[in-house]
């Protein structure tokens, strides 16, 4: 159990590459400190192997504390959640390393005593900050019962090594107590490790779309922008085309207008579709119905047919064809939009549509 816990912390941490599951890594160094108190190395290599069990508990006990403190600050995000503590915390972190000095210069007896007298003082410290916190709605109750566990597990191991040093009496449950203690603890933290990491990766998930979002608004509202300014210079240059249209004494220069003016007039539909898009993502597009003349709407909206010179259009009116002199049936309707619609309709049929006839009917139906 404690080989697989610190494969998949180190896996994760590796992947992930959280500070939570790097502390969680370290954290597991209280394994080699559980098989070296059992006499594992020694049990492997025989009696040459003692002195190093003997330095494996003596710096791996130290180490604990540390790692436990490091792992609690992470769990609780006391560097966000309570910097002042997170700091105090890391001065006890730094004084439990530089305390590993004491194996070899031989004062590790008085270093064990300054450990655990910060353990006496930050415990009640620790107990109480995480209960703050769940009360401020900081954290969650899982979190909670997760920031409890280093204390049940250093207390444990006090018992320990206070059992090993002959202050109170051996007992086999002391020892039991401390490795379910541990084992518990390394994958609760790791259910709880994964689980958080995944709600990050979901929150930056929703912040990208709502990046994304935002930037898909702020490039319509632009484009409506430009839009809204080319709409009347288009306007002046569409009545001008209309003019000279209708005053151009030379009879070969029609089609030519005729053909700027399909183009002008095509212009005049995109920028209007912008505008009426940039309207839409801002909830400021409303419908204005009006009785409309179908088909001059659809007239207007099929200059992109008529600026095309491999596609001719055909509209046809209750099976029958339209000309000039068909009168368009009633409609009430949003002409502007609905021009819209229908030139995007036509504008897909011929961009898909390699040559040919682009066809309209229209049927009455119901009124």
């Amino acid at each position: 159990l404690a080989a697989i816990a610190s494969g998949i912390a180190l896996w994760l941490a590796l992947l992930l590459r959280r500070r939570l599951l790097w502390g969680i890594c370290l954290f597991s160094l209280n394994y080699p400190l559980v098989a070296a108190l059992h006499g594992y190395p020694e049990w492997f290599f025989g009696d040459a192997a003692l002195p190093v069990q003997d330095a494996m508990i003596s710096y791996l006990s130290l180490l604990s504390y540390a790692t436990a403190l490091w792992l609690h600050s992470e769990v609780f995000d006391l560097k966000n959640n309570m910097p002042r503590l997170h700091r105090l915390l890391l001065v006890a972190i730094g004084v439990n390393i530089v305390l590993l000095a004491s194996v070899p210069l031989g004062f590790y007896g008085q270093a064990m005593q300054i450990e655990a007298a910060m353990f006496f003082i930050a415990a009640p410290i620790l107990l109480i900050t995480s209960w703050l916190l769940w009360r401020r709605k900081a954290i969650d109750l899982n979190t909670l019962l997760l920031g409890l566990l280093p204390p049940v597990y250093v207390a444990s191991a006090a018992l320990v090594l206070l059992s090993i040093h002959g202050v109170i009496p051996f007992h086999n449950t002391i020892y039991s107590a401390w490795q379910y203690a541990l084992i518990v603890h390394i994958v609760t933290v790791l259910i709880i490790a994964v689980r958080r990491v995944r709600a990050e990766n979901r929150r930056l998930v929703q912040k990208q779309q709502l990046i994304e979002r935002e930037a898909s608004f702020h490039q319509r509202q632009f484009m409506g922008m430009v839009a809204h300014e080319f709409r009347t210079p288009l306007s002046v240059i569409q009545a001008a085309l209309e003019n000279l249209r209708l005053c151009s004494p030379d009879p070969a220069q029609r089609p030519r207008l005729d053909r700027m003016q399909r183009a002008t007039t095509r212009l005049v539909q995109l920028t209007d579709n912008c505008l009426a898009d940039a309207r839409l993502s801002s909830s400021a597009l409303h419908v204005d119905k009006q009785n409309a003349d179908l088909l001059a709407i659809i007239r207007m909206a099929a200059t992109v047919v008529e600026l095309s010179s491999n596609h001719y259009l055909t509209i046809t009116l209750a099976g029958h064809s339209v000309d000039a002199t068909t009168r368009s049936p009633p409609l009430f309707a949003d002409s502007a939009l609905l021009c819209i619609a229908l030139a995007n309709l036509l504008d897909n049929a011929v961009k898909y549509t390699p040559s040919g006839e682009i066809a309209i009917a229209i049927r009455p139906k119901a009124n």
